[in-house]
Formats: C-alpha cells, structure tokens, sequence
C-alpha cells in the first residue's frame, strides 16, 4: 500500500461505487500479478480502480479513521476509501489537474468535532490540510491550513507531531525546511546550501537535490524548545547524489546543523539519488533503524545513532544491502 503505482490503481480490490467528480467509477478487477521477467506471483486479495490518472500516494490512517485509506493521483484526484467494504467513501480535488498530488499523509489533532485529517502536497509546493468528520467524510470545503512552501521539488514531504510539523525539500540544493502547521511558517532549516565552485564543495561530490525525508523517534520536551523541535528526536534527508544527512532536532537551533561525532553523520549509500526512506526504533540497540531505497535498484539498511541533545552526537551507517 506504501508503494506509488504507475497505473490508477491501488492494491486493493472495490465493489462498484462512483466517486464523486474524480476518476472513473471504482470497480472489481482481478488481476495477474506479473512481474517484467514474466514470473507469476500472488495476485493482491483486492484491488480499488478509481482514479484517472496514475497513483502518487497512498497512505493508511488509524485513530477514529481506522479502516479508511487515502489515495492522492497525478492529476489531483484524492480519493477517501472504506477498507471494509473496499467502496470509495467521498472524493475531493486536491490541487489543479497540472498540479497534481505528490504526498498524501495522515495527520491530527485538528480541534473539536475534526481530530483526524489529512496533509495533502502538490507539486506546486501547496501543503493543504483536511478534516475528516465523525462518520470519515471528508470535509472538501473547510480546508483547515493551506501553505504554500513555494518548494516545487519531486521530494515527498515528511510529517512528525502528529502531522502539526512536516519537511518538505527546500529550492537550494542541500537544504530541507522544517514548518509548522498552525503557524503557517517555516521555523527552521536542515543542512547548508550548497553551490557549484564553494570551497564547501571542493574535493567531494556534491549532495544535489533534496528527493527524500522522514523523521525518526519522538523528541524529548523542555528547554524552551519550540512544539515543532519536539515533534522527533531526528530528521533524515537522503539527496541526489546518493548521500544521506541526519539532523537533530532536539537543538534549538534555527538552522540545523548536521549531527557528528568520529563517524559522520552523512553517508553515502547509493551512487543515484535516494527515493526513500522510512525509520524505526532500535529497541535492542538504542537509536533508530532506517531503510533506505535508491534509484539504482538497491536498497540499504542502516543504524542511526542517537547521541546526545547537548553535545550533537550521532552516527549513521550502512548495515546491510
């Protein structure tokens, strides 16, 4: 379910439904899974056909919405769907056809009668958050925050504090921006940018675009830090180049610095750009485990090590490819 399709399909199966203005009409399919060397494998227990354009993001939601999957497309068709009786529960238009939807994420904490929602982000940059009532309708027309990062990037944005704080990949290479979402602003940014000729740059290959994000862990509260710096302990970006960075959040800084210690915190992992990345704690070792795909085909393993607030301790390493 976490995979984007190039078709407009989801790995599950619907019984009809017509949605509402967007797509065509859901409806039951059976499918042969194959895979390019024409091997056959387990076809998926069900299938959702409903948008017109290719899939961009899907995303599961839990809380009160438990049950219900969101899915965003290429043209901005998003797509509310009820896993118990796999029919599309409502429909809304994320953005402009040319826009189209690149993430969609799950979020809370919107206020009385609305506590689950939704981040959707456009290509354009548009970060739109919605609420969803008691009975998992989407509510089209009462967007609760529309923000415009002005960040026209193919990175998929990151969500932490329960999607009050996200990342999203900033214009200059080697930069993500950290925002708020109830204030509307950026609070801070990770990394520094990077230029063709710097000294910073001289002698190593350069990170390039930011193309991945995700945070890691939950960060400790207190010493004047801002909600946003609270919402994870890490930030991990993956970038063009193939490299990886890892931010603390748990400093107050405005601009965040990399993490080190006698093992940098930036790896490179993969000789094309990152396309992803997902985190978990390492309950057996301390730290976080992240898993991190390449546009090379392959994938890696990592430890990240946490290290410490005050001193900006930290390490990341492949484990296994």
């Amino acid at each position: 379910l976490g995979r984007a399709s190039s078709s407009a399909v989801c790995a599950c199966r619907s019984a009809p439904a017509r949605a509402r203005g967007v797509g065509r009409e859901p409806r039951f399919t059976a499918n042969r899974a194959m895979d390019d060397s024409g091997a056959r494998h387990a076809p998926p227990p069900a299938v959702l056909r409903g948008h017109g354009a290719p899939v961009a993001s899907v995303c599961a939601l839990g809380g009160a919405s438990s049950g219900l999957l969101a899915s965003a497309d290429a043209q901005g068709g998003l797509l509310l769907w009820s896993l118990g009786t796999r029919r599309a529960a409502c429909s809304a238009r994320a953005s402009a056809p040319h826009d189209g939807v690149l993430a969609v994420r799950a979020a809370s904490g919107f206020g009385e009668g609305c506590s689950e929602g939704l981040l959707t982000q456009s290509r354009a940059g548009v970060v739109r958050a919605w609420a969803l009532g008691g009975g998992g309708e989407l509510r089209t027309s009462e967007e609760v925050e529309v923000i415009d990062t002005a960040a026209t990037s193919l990175c998929q944005m990151a969500v932490a504090d329960r999607g009050r704080t996200f990342a999203v990949a900033a214009a200059d290479n080697g930069v993500a921006e950290l925002w708020d979402l109830r204030a509307g602003r950026r609070v801070a940014t990770a990394g520094a940018v990077e230029r063709a000729g710097d000294a910073a740059t001289a002698g190593r290959r350069m990170f390039g675009a930011c193309t991945a994000l995700c945070f890691a862990g939950e960060g400790g509260g207190g010493g004047g830090r801002s909600s946003s710096q609270r919402a994870a302990a890490m930030l991990v970006a993956g970038f063009e180049g193939g490299a990886m960075r890892a931010f603390d959040m748990r400093r107050p800084d405005v601009a965040l610095p990399a993490v080190y210690d006698a093992a940098a915190s930036e790896c490179e992992a993969f000789t094309q750009p990152v396309l992803s990345l997902a985190a978990e704690a390492d309950t057996r070792r301390g730290g976080w485990r992240l898993a991190a795909g390449g546009a090379d085909t392959s994938g890696a393993l990592l430890a990240l090590g946490g290290g410490s607030s005050d001193t900006g301790g930290g390490s990341l390493g492949v484990q296994q490819r």
